[in-house]
C-alpha cells in the first residue's frame, strides 16, 4: 500500500523541490524524503495519532525510542485507512513472533522467586512492559493477539504485577533469589569444602550477575569458593560441567585446582577442569587449526628454552652488524647510555662477551614478550614518542634508538616462527582471540571462572572478551585481592581489578570477609600498612584466630654487630646470621616442647643467592629437628603458607627494592601508579601474610627500610 499526498500539497511541495513517499512493506514501512530513505519496523511504532485538518490532515508516528515523525498533506479518510493498515500489519507480527516463549519463560522465572536474572535474561521482561505500553496506545487488546502462548503471557503478566523492569528492579528481585537460594542450598554449602563455607562465600557461589568480581584477602578462601560457584551451577542445573571454564594463571595453581575438583566435586566434575590462559589458547588455536584444514602448529623452542631465545637474539644482533655498520653504531651509543652511569664502564666497541651484550640481549627478549602480549606496535609507540613533550628528549631519544635496534629483530623472530610453522606464548593468546571472532572456533563455554584476577593484563582480558561474546548470557565469575598484585613487571593491570565495573558491566562485587591463616595481631598490622595507599580497595576482615600477645616483631640486628665502630659489610652479615640462628633456634626448642612440628619461611625480597646474608652461611649446617625450614622469595610466597614467616634484610634498597624499570619497558607496560612503593607495599603486605602465628621482620637499624620506620609507628 503506497500513501499518497493532496496533489495540491504535492505540488506545493515539489515547488520547493521536497519529495515524500510512504510505502507499506510486509515487515516496515518505508519513507522516502528527498531520495533518503527511513525504514520503521512495526514492532517499534509505539503510537499512531491521525489529526484531522481543513485542508489537510497529517499522522503522528511515536517510536518506542521516543522519536516522532510526522507525515502531513493527505486526505483524512486516506490516513484512517493507512492507521487501520498499519495495526493490522502489527497484529500480524506478534501473532507470528517467536518472542513470546521467551516472554513465558522470563515471567515464569520471575514467579518462581528461585531465578537470579542476568541482564539477558532480564531484557524480554523489558521488552514485555515495552510491549504493553505500545498496545495500550495502539489501543490493541489482549484478545487481538492470536499467538497461542499470548494469553498465558498476558495473565501470568497480571498475576506477577509487572509494573516495574528498571536495573534496580532487576537487583531487587536479585537479592530476594539470592537470600532463598542460600537456604535451598545451605546443605550442599556445609560439605562442598572441608570447612563449611563462610556467609559471603555462599552469597558469592549464588551470585549470578552477566559480571561478579569476588574481592577476597589473604587466607580467605579463594579457590574454596570457586569450587563452590562450579559444584553449584552443576548442582543447580545451570550448567554442565563442560560448560564452565576454570582458568587459573599458572600450571601449578592449574593443577591444585584441578585436584580440589577431582577431591571435593568428584561424580559430578564431569569435563570439568581447570586450565591456564596460554594452554586454553593453544587449544583453541589447534581446534582452529584443524577446522580450516591447515597444517598444526607447535610451540616453538624458543619460548620453552631461555638459552635458545638469548642465542637467536644475539645471533640476529651479529646478523644485523654485519650487514649494517650504523646497527652497529646504534648499538653502541643504546649501550653507553643504558648500562653504565660512567660511560669509561663500557667498552667503546661492545661485543658479545661484554656482560653489556648480554645486558641487552635480556633487555630485549623482556621487551618483545611484553610487546607480543600487549599485542603493541611499532609504528604507533614511535609516533607517539615523537610527539612527547620535549621536556623528556633523552629518555625519548634512547627509547626510539632502541626501536630502531629492536625492529629488525622482531622482524627475523617472526619470520623464524612463520618458517617452523610455530607460535609462542603470546601468538596462543592472539591467535585465539582472532579464532573466536572470527568464528573459526565455536566455544561451548557458558560460564567463565578466573582465579587470581589482580593479575589479569590487557591481552587476557581480550580473550575473556572474546568467549564472553561468543554467546549472549555467557557470565563471568572472578575471583581475587587487589592487595596481592605483585605482577605489573609481566604485564599485570591491576586497574582492571580495581576499576572492574568500568571494564565489565553490569557487575556485582562481593567481599570475603573472614581470613582462616593468620591471627588478629598479624591482620591488624599488615592491614593497616597496605591500606595507606588509598588506591586499594578497603576491605573489613574478621580472623578465625584470636589472640591478645604481640605476632609481629622486628628484630634490629644492628645490636649484635660485634663492634659497631668497624661498620662492614662482613659484620652485617655475621649479624643477621646470628640473629637468624637464635630465632630458629628458639623456635626449634618450642615445637619441641610442645610436641608438635612447625614450618617456617625464611622470606627474602630477592633470590638467595643475591641476599647477603647467605653468601657465608648455611643454614643447612644447623639441627632443627622440629622445624621445616624453607626459603623463598617474597614472590614465590605468594600462595604458601607457614606457621612462622621470617622476613629478611627489611633494609634500604634491599625491601623496598630500589630497582628502576627500564625507561623502554614502561612503553609496554600500564601506567605506573603514582603512590609511592605501591606494588614493593603489596608485596611486603603478602610476605606479611604468610605466617600462621607469628612473623618476624631482620632489619639493621643503620640502614633501615622505610616499611621497618612505618611499621614501628603502628607499635607506638
Amino acid at each position: 500500500m503506497n500513501l499518497s499526498q493532496r496533489k495540491l500539497y504535492r505540488f506545493w511541495q515539489q515547488a520547493r523541490g521536497a519529495k515524500q513517499l510512504v510505502t507499506l512493506e510486509p515487515e516496515n514501512i518505508l519513507l522516502e524524503f528527498n531520495q533518503q530513505f527511513i525504514q520503521l519496523d512495526y514492532a517499534n511504532i509505539k503510537s499512531l495519532t491521525v489529526k484531522k485538518g481543513w485542508w489537510f490532515s497529517s499522522i503522528c508516528i511515536e517510536l518506542k525510542n521516543d522519536k516522532t515523525l510526522i507525515l502531513d498533506g493527505y486526505l483524512y479518510s486516506a490516513l484512517r485507512a493507512f492507521r487501520k493498515n498499519i495495526l493490522g500489519r502489527v497484529l500480524n507480527y506478534y501473532n507470528e513472533s517467536l518472542d513470546w516463549q521467551d516472554y513465558l519463560s522470563a515471567l515464569r522465572r520471575l514467579e518462581s522467586k528461585q531465578h537470579y536474572f542476568s541482564s539477558h535474561e532480564w531484557q524480554p521482561l523489558v521488552e514485555l512492559y515495552s510491549l504493553a505500553a505500545q498496545f495500550t496506545s495502539l489501543n490493541i487488546k489482549a484478545n487481538d493477539i492470536k499467538h497461542p502462548l499470548a494469553n498465558q503471557v498476558f495473565a501470568l503478566a497480571k498475576k506477577v504485577n509487572l509494573s516495574e523492569i528498571s536495573e534496580t528492579a532487576r537487583t531487587a528481585h536479585n537479592q530476594l533469589v539470592v537470600a532463598r537460594l542460600l537456604a535451598k542450598n545451605k546443605a550442599f554449602f556445609d560439605v562442598i569444602e572441608k570447612q563449611k563455607l563462610t556467609q559471603n562465600q555462599r552469597q558469592a557461589c549464588v551470585t549470578n550477575d552477566d559480571h561478579t568480581l569476588v574481592i577476597a584477602g589473604a587466607g580467605t578462601g579463594k579457590t574454596a569458593t570457586l569450587i563452590g560457584k562450579a559444584g553449584f551451577l552443576i548442582q543447580a542445573h545451570l550448567a554442565r560441567p563442560a560448560q564452565i571454564l576454570m582458568l587459573a594463571f599458572g600450571q601449578k595453581a592449574a593443577l591444585e585446582m584441578n585436584e580440589r575438583i577431582q577431591a571435593r566435586l568428584n561424580n559430578q566434575a564431569g569435563d570439568l577442569k581447570a586450565s591456564t590462559f596460554h594452554a586454553l589458547g593453544f587449544e583453541i588455536v589447534c581446534q582452529a587449526q584443524k577446522a580450516k584444514k591447515q597444517p598444526e602448529l607447535k610451540l616453538s623452542p624458543l619460548s620453552s628454552n631461555a638459552s635458545l631465545l638469548a642465542d637467536f637474539i644475539s645471533d640476529s644482533l651479529v646478523q644485523n652488524i654485519t650487514d649494517n655498520l650504523s646497527y652497529k653504531r646504534m648499538i653502541n651509543e643504546y649501550c653507553h647510555h643504558q648500562f653504565s652511569k660512567n660511560a669509561t664502564d663500557v667498552p667503546e666497541d661492545i661485543h658479545t662477551q661484554h656482560w653489556q651484550w648480554r645486558a641487552l640481549v635480556s633487555l630485549i627478549i623482556r621487551f618483545l614478550t611484553l610487546y607480543k602480549e600487549g599485542d603493541y606496535s611499532l609504528a604507533n609507540m614511535q609516533n607517539l614518542l615523537a610527539k612527547k613533550d620535549s621536556k623528556d628528549f633523552d629518555e625519548n631519544y634512547y627509547n626510539l634508538l632502541f626501536l630502531k635496534i629492536f625492529q629488525p629483530l622482531l622482524q627475523a623472530y617472526q619470520l623464524h616462527l612463520s618458517q617452523n610453522n610455530e607460535i609462542d606464548f603470546a601468538d596462543m593468546i592472539l591467535l585465539a582471540i582472532e579464532a573466536i571472532e572470527s568464528g573459526d572456533y565455536q566455544t561451548q563455554y557458558r560460564y567463565i571462572l578466573v582465579d587470581e584476577f589482580q593479575d589479569i593484563s590487557n591481552g587476557r582480558v581480550k580473550l575473556l572478551t572474546a568467549l564472553l561474546g561468543a554467546h549472549p548470557n555467557v557470565r563471568l565469575f572472578a575471583v581475587g585481592d587487589d592487595w596481592q598484585a605483585i605482577y605489573r613487571f609481566n604485564g599485570a593491570d591491576l586497574t582492571l581489578f580495581t576499576q572492574f565495573n568500568q571494564y565489565f558491566s553490569p557487575s556485582t562485587q562481593i567481599a570475603l570477609d573472614k581470613t582462616f591463616r593468620f591471627n588478629n595481631k598479624i591482620h591488624d598490622i599488615s592491614s593497616q600498612f597496605i591500606s595507606e595507599n588509598p588506591a586499594q580497595i578497603p576491605k573489613k576482615i574478621k580472623t578465625h584466630q584470636q589472640q591478645n600477645s604481640r605476632a609481629v616483631h622486628l628484630i634490629d640486628v644492628s645490636q649484635l654487630i660485634a663492634n659497631p665502630t668497624e661498620y662492614v659489610t662482613q659484620s652485617i652479615e655475621q649479624a643477621y646470621q646470628s640473629q637468624l640462628t637464635y630465632l630458629l633456634t628458639e623456635l626449634n626448642q618450642q615445637a619441641q616442647a610442645s610436641a608438635l612440628a612447625q614450618s617456617v619461611l625464611l622470606i627474602g625480597r630477592f633470590s638467595k643467592a643475591k641476599m647477603q646474608m647467605f653468601k657465608s652461611f648455611n643454614i643447612q649446617q644447623h639441627q632443627y629437628a622440629w622445624l621445616d625450614i624453607r626459603y623463598v622469595t617474597a614472590h614465590a610466597s605468594k600462595g604458601l603458607e607457614a606457621d612462622h614467616a621470617i622476613i629478611i634484610e627489611v633494609d634500604d634498597r634491599v625491601f623496598p627494592s630500589n630497582r628502576k624499570t627500564e625507561a623502554v619497558l614502561e612503553m609496554v607496560l600500564p601506567s605506573a601508579e603514582h603512590y609511592l612503593h605501591a606494588e614493593e607495599r603489596r608485596l611486603f603486605y603478602v610476605a606479611m601474610t604468610r605466617a600462621k602465628h607469628q612473623v618476624f621482620l631482620l632489619y639493621n637499624a643503620r640502614q633501615m627500610s622505610c616499611f621497618i620506620d612505618e611499621l614501628q609507628t603502628f607499635f607506638e
